[in-house]
């Protein structure tokens, strides 16, 4: 925008000028200098003659300058990225018409110090409203958003100016682009490097946060712990935050590479003693059936690769918790069939039906959802467990089988000896004598 300004109020000082020159008193003095046969006039024409070329060169930039203003105007005063994105390709549509038509920007040297001044606010846009000190108290989501936003931006910037330098190649129209493309891209590939090192960190702290979340806690006697590893999770970023460094300045770069590494080296002792941390929870699962439930969501969750390989190997510690939990319910079943427990409204057999029937579906509702998992199609542990299963269900069916028919028998002999009894009884009542 300084460029169009500087332009603009050139044009209108020079245009000032210009309209004095045509005004009659002006012209009414050549005439009389002319006509006296004056030097004055031929030496003031070099002036003048070099004033309407200063002016109409002013003119004609600003004209070239406002076609593609609303772009300057975006990349100043915009934070959005993607919006600026969107309008780089037709930025530099419209400086390759410059540099075609304009007599101005024709040259190296003259368009050169407009390139280099879009890459610069391009810069200043990133550092702006990516301030690392304030970046990571943003939502997870949103920082994962404009980190690859102002990515895609500064990529963009220079793919449109290859794109364009090729297209004018091809078609011989104007001279080639040769600038110094260390000074257009050399800082605005830097700080998109800068830019894709704060998005990966963003993904590690998704990463660690989407497998110690709701689903991990549900299958946890302790979930406390959780909260323990979250608070690790969030203090990664401390370091990154702390920094007495300029990360988007290139002289800082091995400062830069000095803190990501350390920051990888505490993330990668994070998973393992994450690892660890897993397997401890699998060794004390609440329930094989919301166990299998939450990795079956771990292995289509964005998380830590390390962290998910060792989820996945978590299914058969889930089967044979399932089969202790056969083992539990059988004992349960076992240990109360001669006496079912009832609930107070229910009638003795149907209340141990009832009963028998609880205990049979809270197994049956995870073997429905066992028997689909791929991980467990050639499991030895899953096929133990449906035998055990299969089992119990057989001894559960039988008591079921066995009450009702009880219950047949007892209420068939009761009903058929009721029925044959009479409904009225007559009474015969003498009346007494007075």
């Amino acid at each position: 925008m300084a460029e169009y300004n500087y332009w603009h109020d050139r044009e209108n000082g020079l245009s000032i000028l210009v309209e004095q020159l045509k005004t009659t008193v002006v012209e009414r003095i050549f005439l009389l200098l002319n006509k006296a046969k004056s030097q004055i006039p031929s030496g003031f024409n070099y002036y003048r003659t070099d004033l309407l070329k200063l002016f109409h060169e002013a003119a004609d930039n600003v004209k070239f300058l406002y076609t593609i203003t609303r772009h300057f105007k975006t990349m100043a005063e915009s934070d959005n990225f993607k919006s600026i994105t969107e309008q780089i390709p037709s930025l530099m549509e419209g400086l390759r018409m410059m540099w075609i038509l304009s007599r101005y920007y024709c040259t190296e040297e003259r368009m050169s110090p407009l390139f280099e001044r879009i890459a610069w606010q391009l810069r200043q846009t990133v550092t702006k409203h990516l301030a690392v000190k304030r970046l990571f108290r943003q939502p997870i989501q949103l920082v994962l958003r404009r980190t690859n936003e102002a990515y895609d931006m500064l990529k963009q910037w220079k793919i449109s100016y290859m794109t364009t330098r090729e297209a004018i190649e091809l078609s011989g129209k104007g001279a080639r682009w040769e600038f110094d493309k260390g000074r257009l891209f050399k800082e605005t590939e830097y700080i998109a490097s800068v830019c894709k090192d704060l998005n990966k960190i963003c993904n590690v702290l998704q990463d660690f946060h989407n497998i110690f979340g709701a689903e991990l806690k549900a299958i946890m006697n302790n979930p406390e712990q959780i909260d323990g590893v979250i608070k690790r999770v969030d203090k990664l970023v401390v370091p990154v935050q702390q920094a007495d460094f300029d990360f988007y300045t290139e002289f800082n770069k091995e400062n830069w590479e000095v803190l990501m590494s350390s920051f990888y080296d505490e993330v990668s002792s994070l998973e393992n003693e994450a690892k660890f941390f897993i397997n401890d929870c699998f060794t004390v699962l609440i329930s094989a059936e919301e166990a299998m439930q939450a990795l079956l969501k771990f292995k289509n969750m964005k998380t830590r690769d390390a962290i998910q390989e060792q989820l996945l190997t978590k299914f058969d510690v889930v089967m044979q918790q399932f089969i202790r939990e056969i083992s539990g319910v059988g004992q349960i079943f076992n240990k109360g069939k001669r006496n079912p427990p009832l609930l107070r409204y229910h009638p003795p057999v149907a209340g141990g039906i009832f009963w028998e029937r609880q205990l049979f579906h809270r197994l049956k509702r995870a073997v429905l959802k066992f028997q689909n998992v791929k991980e467990l199609k050639n499991s030895e542990l899953k096929i133990l467990a449906f035998e055990k299963y299969l089992n119990i269900a057989k001894q559960m069916k039988l008591f079921e089988d066995t009450k009702y028919n009880q219950w047949i028998e007892t209420a068939c002999t009761t009903v058929e000896s009721t029925l044959k009894k009479s409904v009225l009884t007559i009474v015969a009542c003498e009346r007494s004598k007075g």
